[in-house]
Protein backbone atom coordinates (compact mmCIF):
# COMPACT_ATOMS: atom_id res chain seq x y z
CA UNK A 1 0.00 0.00 0.00
CA UNK A 2 1.06 3.29 -0.86
CA UNK A 3 -0.23 6.92 1.02
CA UNK A 4 0.56 10.22 -0.41
CA UNK A 5 -0.38 12.73 2.60
CA UNK A 6 -2.31 15.83 0.36
CA UNK A 7 -2.54 17.64 3.12
CA UNK A 8 -5.75 18.98 5.39
CA UNK A 9 -6.69 15.72 5.92
CA UNK A 10 -7.22 14.18 2.61
CA UNK A 11 -4.58 11.77 0.96
CA UNK A 12 -4.56 9.07 -1.59
CA UNK A 13 -3.99 5.65 -1.07
CA UNK A 14 -2.78 2.74 -3.72
CA UNK A 15 -2.63 -0.64 -3.53
CA UNK A 16 -0.20 -3.42 -5.16
CA UNK A 17 -2.64 -5.89 -5.31
CA UNK A 18 -6.35 -6.52 -5.46
CA UNK A 19 -5.97 -8.29 -2.27
CA UNK A 20 -4.45 -5.68 -0.79
CA UNK A 21 -6.88 -3.43 -1.86
CA UNK A 22 -9.70 -5.94 -0.17
CA UNK A 23 -7.77 -6.55 3.37
CA UNK A 24 -7.53 -2.76 3.67
CA UNK A 25 -11.13 -2.33 3.39
CA UNK A 26 -12.31 -5.14 5.42
CA UNK A 27 -10.06 -3.10 8.12
CA UNK A 28 -11.88 0.48 7.57
CA UNK A 29 -14.99 -1.69 7.83
CA UNK A 30 -14.54 -3.27 11.04
CA UNK A 31 -12.47 -0.06 12.15
CA UNK A 32 -15.91 2.04 11.74
CA UNK A 33 -17.91 -0.60 13.75
CA UNK A 34 -15.68 -0.75 16.62
CA UNK A 35 -15.61 3.36 16.63
CA UNK A 36 -19.23 3.42 17.28
CA UNK A 37 -18.73 1.67 20.89
CA UNK A 38 -17.07 5.26 21.08
CA UNK A 39 -19.78 7.71 20.17
CA UNK A 40 -22.08 9.59 22.44
CA UNK A 41 -25.35 9.52 22.10
CA UNK A 42 -25.88 13.22 20.31
CA UNK A 43 -23.87 11.74 17.14
CA UNK A 44 -25.84 8.41 17.24
CA UNK A 45 -28.92 10.66 17.26
CA UNK A 46 -27.35 12.22 13.85
CA UNK A 47 -29.99 10.88 11.15
CA UNK A 48 -31.58 11.99 7.43
CA UNK A 49 -31.68 15.67 6.76
CA UNK A 50 -29.18 16.47 9.98
CA UNK A 51 -26.79 19.37 9.94
CA UNK A 52 -23.39 18.34 11.28
CA UNK A 53 -19.83 19.81 12.30
CA UNK A 54 -16.67 18.55 12.25
CA UNK A 55 -12.97 19.16 12.23
CA UNK A 56 -10.46 17.78 9.30
CA UNK A 57 -6.86 17.99 10.28
CA UNK A 58 -5.42 20.29 11.12
CA UNK A 59 -7.74 22.60 11.62
CA UNK A 60 -10.39 22.68 8.61
CA UNK A 61 -13.82 23.04 9.86
CA UNK A 62 -16.56 21.42 7.52
CA UNK A 63 -20.44 22.11 7.77
CA UNK A 64 -22.65 18.88 6.61
CA UNK A 65 -25.78 18.67 5.88
CA UNK A 66 -26.57 14.48 5.48
CA UNK A 67 -29.32 13.87 2.92
CA UNK A 68 -32.29 12.52 3.24
CA UNK A 69 -33.59 8.92 1.90
CA UNK A 70 -35.63 10.80 -0.63
CA UNK A 71 -32.88 12.79 -1.69
CA UNK A 72 -31.20 9.27 -2.60
CA UNK A 73 -33.02 8.50 -5.89
CA UNK A 74 -31.19 5.41 -6.92
CA UNK A 75 -32.57 2.19 -5.05
CA UNK A 76 -28.90 0.72 -4.90
CA UNK A 77 -27.24 4.06 -3.56
CA UNK A 78 -30.02 3.89 -0.92
CA UNK A 79 -29.11 0.91 -0.10
CA UNK A 80 -25.85 1.11 0.19
CA UNK A 81 -26.04 4.13 2.23
CA UNK A 82 -28.09 2.58 4.65
CA UNK A 83 -25.60 -0.22 5.06
CA UNK A 84 -23.16 1.86 5.83
CA UNK A 85 -25.06 3.90 8.49
CA UNK A 86 -25.54 0.55 10.07
CA UNK A 87 -21.69 0.91 10.85
CA UNK A 88 -21.79 5.26 11.96
CA UNK A 89 -20.81 5.96 8.31
CA UNK A 90 -23.27 9.20 6.93
CA UNK A 91 -22.90 10.35 3.28
CA UNK A 92 -23.66 13.77 2.61
CA UNK A 93 -22.96 17.06 1.39
CA UNK A 94 -19.91 19.16 2.96
CA UNK A 95 -19.16 22.76 3.05
CA UNK A 96 -15.52 24.53 3.76
CA UNK A 97 -13.35 27.55 2.91
CA UNK A 98 -11.40 25.08 0.53
CA UNK A 99 -15.12 23.95 -0.84
CA UNK A 100 -17.37 26.42 -0.68
CA UNK A 101 -19.75 25.09 -3.14
CA UNK A 102 -19.61 21.27 -1.04
CA UNK A 103 -19.18 18.03 -2.32
CA UNK A 104 -20.26 14.78 -1.75
CA UNK A 105 -19.00 12.40 0.24
CA UNK A 106 -19.34 10.03 3.73
CA UNK A 107 -18.25 10.33 6.77
CA UNK A 108 -18.15 8.34 10.16
CA UNK A 109 -20.48 9.96 12.86
CA UNK A 110 -17.50 9.43 15.90
CA UNK A 111 -16.14 12.90 13.94
CA UNK A 112 -19.61 14.98 13.88
CA UNK A 113 -21.91 16.74 16.41
CA UNK A 114 -25.27 18.17 15.57
CA UNK A 115 -25.74 22.10 14.33
CA UNK A 116 -28.72 23.53 13.88
CA UNK A 117 -30.47 24.38 10.43
CA UNK A 118 -30.18 28.00 11.90
CA UNK A 119 -26.44 27.43 12.19
CA UNK A 120 -25.73 25.56 9.29
CA UNK A 121 -27.07 28.90 7.11
CA UNK A 122 -25.33 31.09 9.41
CA UNK A 123 -21.85 29.11 8.54
CA UNK A 124 -22.79 29.31 4.60
CA UNK A 125 -23.40 33.43 5.19
CA UNK A 126 -20.24 33.39 6.73
CA UNK A 127 -17.81 31.70 3.84
CA UNK A 128 -17.83 28.27 6.70
CA UNK A 129 -15.55 30.17 8.95
CA UNK A 130 -17.03 28.75 12.25
CA UNK A 131 -17.50 31.45 15.04
CA UNK A 132 -16.18 32.06 18.65
CA UNK A 133 -19.63 31.02 20.40
CA UNK A 134 -20.11 27.81 17.89
CA UNK A 135 -16.98 26.42 19.03
CA UNK A 136 -17.33 27.11 22.33
CA UNK A 137 -21.14 25.83 22.43
CA UNK A 138 -20.12 22.22 20.33
CA UNK A 139 -16.64 21.79 22.72
CA UNK A 140 -18.57 22.54 25.90
CA UNK A 141 -21.51 20.22 24.50
CA UNK A 142 -19.46 17.74 23.65
CA UNK A 143 -17.60 17.93 27.44
CA UNK A 144 -20.69 18.10 29.04
CA UNK A 145 -21.37 14.17 27.25
CA UNK A 146 -18.67 13.05 27.87
CA UNK A 147 -19.16 13.40 31.54
CA UNK A 148 -22.77 12.46 31.44
CA UNK A 149 -21.09 9.12 30.07
CA UNK A 150 -19.06 8.60 32.49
Amino acid sequence: MKEQDLGRGQRIIGFDTQEELFNYLASQRQASIEALAHTLPEQNAIGWGSHVFKVAPPDLAIFGYILTEAELEDPEELAMTRDARTRGMVYGQWFSEVVPEGEYGSTHIIECWPITTWEFRLAGEKGWQPWPELLDRVRDEIDAARLAGE
